[in-house]
């Protein structure tokens, strides 16, 4: 059905159908166009970038390799270049199945990561206008007060940095809509929308963000059950079965990403979230002294985290969108009775959400959340509290919309315009004589400013309805809009610093790589606030940019696997953290013999932080040094494989710095794809070659074209038995459980297409 054009409170028929364009859809649908372009600009922008800590050391390197696989036509299944080597379609933040990235695979990494953030913030805000206009079916300009209200939000201003989160946050409209659609349609249409909501579910669980998924969850159940109960009443729970089976399709459809993520996590040092202590952290959750700077905003404020205190909890949807939010609950709140709403559940469900969610984002300092963390099943994942005013903020903006559509239905009585000046009154009276931090005068006096137009329009006369709403919305797009002013994308807007910054240091080490697949290990200071040194410091997931590999690794999930962690558990100068890079935890100086047994040749030293005697007195002269900056070699360097001689020890006793090794001869290690490697060598002796790789389930060998097993080898290596003489060894990568996963997606793919085509094929029956 189209989006329509209803100036009365009686909705379309089939006899007599509206006008599905008209002046008040168009003018409004332009305005969402229009701020929406204004929100993403900074990431279209022709000869700019945004470049963000993630950029560069997480989300900006799994998607150079998800691209680079795509352009070769295969499946970005292994990351050689981080700890060791480790599965990559395993780790769900990498997202290597999403197929919304493959289309991307024709630009650069780092204006394809822009470009992919932009069309789901587009995504996001087609969302929301659809959402509110479609399914809630509200009156113009609902549709751009619910979107505005999002997208000029600082939860999307800081969701937008984090890759992974806006990729499964931009689903969230459709989530909603989708779960609507499968409760409320009937038929044919009932089916294709259980199909839409599997897709929707597929597409939440491939994103790359496990734990948005998790916070979004509350939200959708609560929504479901408030959705049936105002479409079907009593007997709600009837047609919920939609429900059920489009979230076990998405599920089976999302099984090749779940499948192999689920061998990871079980070999994975980092399945568990962060405990109280850690995300008690003031800056992880939103503070109780900063809560009005925090949901308000500050419209004039250039460092917006000034005003909340924190980058994590920068939430504010504005003054404007809270009041239209309040008229939609108070007005349900005191016309109970006499039912001016026409969805009262799905009201009272989105103040609820609103209520949970800021409370759940204040964290431990309250005891309802010290009481979920220890009974509810990954609640503990949710590693950021302040993460769950994401809930609030969407709900915040669909309760506007609804206050809009009750401004322009006229259904305001004058005791709900007394309630919501009562109520302002109140939060304003709090704000100043409670506890909490006053913002400056400027900010206080455009808070009262935009309250006070938005009361006297609120409590205008019905007559004009129409042009309150227009002008309310208009305020909205300013205040927000101003505010967008100086976002985070817009603040970190600049010329492409991934191919500017790149070293004298790393350049030699890129003109250096040898045939034996020798590992860099960097020894550099970790100055995360300057962008521009994370490369050239080969900042851990920085390298994959320079396509150096490394042993290190950084905020890798459950990729940072026990195997890595009990590898360098032993070197580090205290407790070993798997969640942070080995190289800030390591003991110095660095042993030659145990780094070449990570496959390590080179060193890339800051000699300002740590001087040569102390981190590497036993490695000789710098083969290379720019300033600071120094290349060492490792002496006893064997490149990325080894000979392990029969009765020198077993694979599990060559974690032992005593068990000795020697040097292939003729080693040449060819990689045509990081899933492929093919080792020629000639060995002196029998025993068992160790590359340097490290071991996964998914490794298959051949050895001379005979297929031979594949063992783990300590610390960090995998190995196979080999005779002496010279031999050609080929191993291949396949994600443990891809091809179960792959068949049962296909499965599940037939049924959503089958369901999908439903009304066509009943179309052709009659």
């Amino acid at each position: 059905m189209p989006l329509t054009c209803i100036d009365t409170d009686t909705e379309p028929t089939a006899t007599a159908p509206p006008r599905s364009w008209c002046p008040a859809t168009a003018a409004e649908a332009c305005g969402v166009a229009l701020f929406t372009v204004w929100v993403i600009w900074p990431l279209i922008q022709p000869g700019r970038f945004v470049t963000g800590f993630d950029t560069v050391t997480y989300s900006g390197p799994n998607l150079a390799l998800a691209l680079d696989a795509v352009r070769h036509g295969r499946l970005a299944q292994w990351n050689p270049f981080i700890y060791g080597g480790v599965s990559n379609v395993g780790n769900i933040n990498a997202a290597s199945l999403y197929p919304l990235k493959w289309p991307f695979a024709w630009a650069e990494p780092d204006r394809a990561w822009g470009l992919l953030v932009a069309l789901h913030l587009v995504g996001l805000a087609g969302g929301m206008y659809w959402l509110a206009r479609r399914r809630l079916r509200l009156l113009p300009p609902a549709g751009l007060v619910a979107t505005v209200a999002v997208m000029g939000s600082g939860m999307v201003m800081v969701r937008a940095l984090f890759f992974e989160q806006i990729l499964v946050l931009a689903w969230a409209p459709w989530l909603l809509g989708a779960l609507d659609a499968a409760i409320g349609d009937d038929g044919d249409r009932r089916a294709r929308a259980t199909a839409g909501l599997a897709l929707v579910v597929a597409a939440i669980a491939t994103a790359g963000h496990a734990q948005m998924g998790y916070i979004l969850f509350p939200l959708a159940a609560v929504w479901a059950v408030a959705r049936a109960v105002d479409h079907h009443g009593p007997r709600w729970w009837r047609r919920l079965g939609p429900v059920v089976a489009g979230g076990v399709l998405g599920v089976l459809l999302a099984m090749p990403q779940l499948l192999p993520a689920a061998e990871l996590a079980s070999r994975s040092a980092n399945t568990g979230g962060r405990d109280l202590a850690a995300v008690s952290d003031p800056a992880y959750s939103i503070q109780l002294k900063y809560l009005p700077g925090t949901w308000l905003g500050d419209p004039l404020q250039t460092l917006h985290t000034t005003t909340s205190n924190g980058y994590e909890n920068l939430t504010f949807v504005g003054v404007v969108a809270t009041l239209l939010g309040a008229v939609a609950v108070l007005t349900l709140v005191v016309t109970r009775r006499r039912a001016p709403l026409r969805w009262p559940w799905t009201v009272g469900a989105l103040g609820l959400v609103v209520a949970g969610g800021l409370v759940l984002a204040v964290g431990p300092r309250l005891v309802i959340y010290r009481l979920l963390f220890a009974v509810v099943p990954g609640f503990d994942q949710a590693r950021v509290p302040a993460r769950w005013a994401t809930d609030a903020v969407l709900a915040t903006g669909l309760l506007a919309g609804i206050g809009i559509d009750l401004l322009r239905r006229s259904r305001i009585a004058r005791r709900t315009g007394v309630a919501v000046t009562g109520a302002t009154l109140v939060a304003a009276t709090l704000s100043v004589v409670g506890p909490f931090a006053g913002p400056g005068p400027a900010t206080v006096a455009t808070w009262v400013g935009l309250a006070l137009a938005c009361l006297l329009l609120v409590t205008a006369p019905v007559r004009r309805a129409t042009a309150v709403t227009v002008v309310l919305a208009l305020l909205l797009m300013g205040e927000l809009g101003l505010a967008q002013r100086h976002s985070a994308l817009r603040g970190l807007s600049g010329p492409d610093l991934i191919s500017a910054t790149p070293s004298p240091a790393v350049n030699w080490l890129r003109d250096h790589r040898d045939s034996a697949g020798s590992k860099v290990f960097a020894l550099t200071s970790d100055q995360v606030s300057d962008l521009a040194t994370l490369l050239p410091s080969l900042r851990p997931n920085a390298n994959v940019w320079a396509g150096l590999a490394s042993p290190d690794g950084y905020d890798g999930g459950i990729q940072a696997t026990r195997q890595w962690a009990d590898a360098f558990a032993p070197l580090a100068d205290g407790p070993f953290l798997p969640v942070a890079p080995a190289r800030g935890q390591i003991a110095l100086p660095l042993d030659p013999d145990t780094f070449a047994r990570f496959g390590v040749r080179w060193v890339l030293l800051d000699r300002s932080t740590w001087p040569a005697q102390q981190a590497v007195p036993a490695w000789g002269d710098p083969v290379f040094e720019d300033g600071d900056d120094a290349v060492f070699e490792n002496p006893a360097a064997h490149g990325a494989a080894r000979l392990q001689p029969a009765g020198r020890g077993t694979a599990a006793a060559s974690t032992d710095d005593s068990v000795g090794s020697i040097a292939l001869s003729d080693l040449v290690l060819r990689r045509p794809t990081p899933e492929h490697l093919v080792v020629s060598y000639d060995a002196p002796e029998a025993g068992m070659v160790v590359v340097d790789e490290q071991w996964d389930p998914g490794w298959t060998a051949q050895l001379d074209g005979t297929p031979v097993e594949v063992v783990p080898v300590g610390p960090l290596g995998l190995g196979v038995a080999t005779a002496a003489g010279p031999h050609r060894l080929e191993l291949r990568f396949q994600a443990p459980h891809l091809a179960l996963g792959s068949l049962l997606c296909g499965l599940a793919l037939a049924l959503v297409v089958a369901m999908g085509a439903q009304r066509l094929t009943s179309r052709r029956r009659r």
